[in-house]
């Protein structure tokens, strides 16, 4: 008899553990069936994993306003991923699973009474405050909500729509959705996928619908690189047929010409063209067939740009305050046959008398026209153009121990890559933070733009773009950016 209660109470205790594992697996997971069936961008934050990359103490999640101010808990599950969706609407809302509510309730009381948001209130099943008198925000024991920003009567109807949210069950939900399905297959602690229609000023054929085409972000985080990678989802044919245009443009760059550009550049930036083809699109835009028409009056430029076959680089050399900003022009060469027509560019074209052609020797030519000089040759089945005459002495000259050599290998097989020395436009007196700023948060910009050395841009498919930052080595840039941010 007491084998069989002692069977039978084990038995139980194994169905109350069941039991409550279910529970508390169910609770993680229906707090997503708050994201709306038909929303526009839905992103995640793995709070966990990002204070593991970042290091994030309690100053740290005080400061984002996830911890109190001795760094004790609020009563949110951060161990949960947040998400973050933009509603049919046009509202933003934040949804993530409750720990504690009596404590979160502690915590909203305490902020209410520091002014920071409106006294907790319960109203249908759910406990309501605003945040900032524009951000409302729902809770009860398994999930949080807030959405926003609404003024006035807009609160209303917000509140009505955060409430069938919060009683949406999973078939109702936004778990079903393509933008959701794509969250997955992104890697890195904050990833988030966006219709397109969404991304102010997108660029879109004019067959498609926005709607139909969908963005995907995620955000990488390691020591002193912070990098975000963009893709565009879509399986409509023109989206499929312009990748396919570009492809027969662009050819992974091949990363040569970086031995021969500026030893240090304030911007290089590189593609890998066919000519003929380039000159096949050019013409398709009516402004642009005629620069090239009038081109053509002083020099063979169809021709020029129909011999170029490989990496062509553009690399400014710095900011001097001058009208004319120091930059050079490089590119591989399939032929040079255009020389062969040099002794017809010095005659005048049309009529023109604000012309002039200089030859320099040695496939080396100087050309003016109005306001406008620059010089032009050839050396090793390859070109330079450039406007400044120092540039155009050390043209395809390979610089000692030049920066760009060594971030070859970064940039082959991309289609086009760009990089910008942050440090130098700093030294230059220029601020590349979009940011206006006074008094103590401008020290935070010129200590940020003193931390981040480099700015890349770049894409390895037509359809994805990489932008990533750098700081010098030994530096954890996303702690300093942290602070920046707070």
């Amino acid at each position: 008899m007491k084998k069989r209660t002692l069977i039978g109470m084990g038995l139980l205790l194994v169905a109350v553990i069941a039991a409550l594992c279910l529970f508390m697996c169910r609770r993680a997971e229906t707090y997503v069936y708050v994201l709306p069936a038909d929303m526009k961008a839905v992103a995640s934050v793995d709070v966990a994993a990002l204070a593991k990359v970042t290091g994030w103490n309690a100053d740290s999640l005080q400061a984002a306003g996830l911890a109190g101010p001795d760094g004790e808990a609020v009563g949110l599950d951060l161990s949960k991923k947040i998400y973050a969706f933009v509603s049919p609407e046009d509202y933003v809302g934040v949804t993530g699973v409750v720990d504690d509510a009596g404590l979160l309730q502690k915590f909203l009381q305490k902020k209410s009474e520091e002014g920071v948001c409106s006294a907790v209130r319960e109203q249908r099943g759910f406990r309501w405050t605003t945040l900032s008198d524009r951000w409302l925000a729902a809770f009860d024991d398994d999930k949080w909500l807030v959405m926003g920003p609404a003024m006035g009567k807009e609160q209303d109807e917000l509140r009505y729509k955060m409430l069938l949210y919060l009683r949406q069950d999973k078939a109702e939900s936004g778990v079903g959705s393509p933008l959701f399905a794509e969250l997955p297959q992104q890697t890195g602690p904050v990833t988030a996928v966006t219709r397109l229609d969404v991304v102010p000023q997108a660029y879109v054929p004019a067959k498609v619908d926005p709607q139909d085409v969908r963005m995907a972000f995620s955000l990488q985080l390691e020591d002193n690189r912070m990098a975000l990678h963009i893709a565009l989802l879509s399986d409509h044919p023109e989206i499929q047929k312009r990748c396919d245009e570009i492809k027969a443009l662009f050819r992974p760059i091949r990363g040569d010409l970086a031995a021969y550009d500026l030893q240090r550049p304030l911007l290089w930036a590189c593609v890998n063209l066919d000519g003929e083809k380039l000159v096949e699109q050019l013409r398709k835009n009516p402004s642009v067939r005629t620069a090239l028409i009038m081109l053509n009056m002083a020099i063979d430029a169809d021709m020029i740009l129909k011999s170029i076959d490989g990496d062509v680089a553009v690399s400014v050399e710095g900011l001097d305050g001058n009208v004319s900003i120091p930059t050079r022009l490089t590119a591989r060469l399939r032929n040079t046959d255009f020389l062969s027509h040099a002794d017809d560019w010095k005659r005048p074209a049309g009529g023109r008398s604000d012309l002039a052609i200089e030859e320099q020797g040695n496939d080396r030519f100087y050309l003016s026209m109005g306001d406008y000089s620059f010089y032009l040759g050839v050396k090793d089945r390859s070109l330079y153009v450039t406007n400044n005459e120092r540039l155009a002495s050390s043209a395809l000259v390979a610089p000692p121990e030049g920066q760009l050599a060594s971030l070859r290998k970064e940039m082959e097989g991309c289609y086009w890559y760009v990089t910008i020395d942050l440090t130098r436009l700093s030294q230059q007196g220029s601020t590349w933070l979009p940011v206006a700023a006074e008094g103590k948060d401008a020290q935070y910009v010129r200590n940020l733009q003193d931390i981040c050395t480099r700015l890349v841009i770049k894409s390895v498919e037509p359809q994805q773009l990489d932008v990533e930052l750098y700081a010098p080595d030994g530096t954890d840039l996303t702690k300093e950016l942290l602070k920046w941010i707070r």
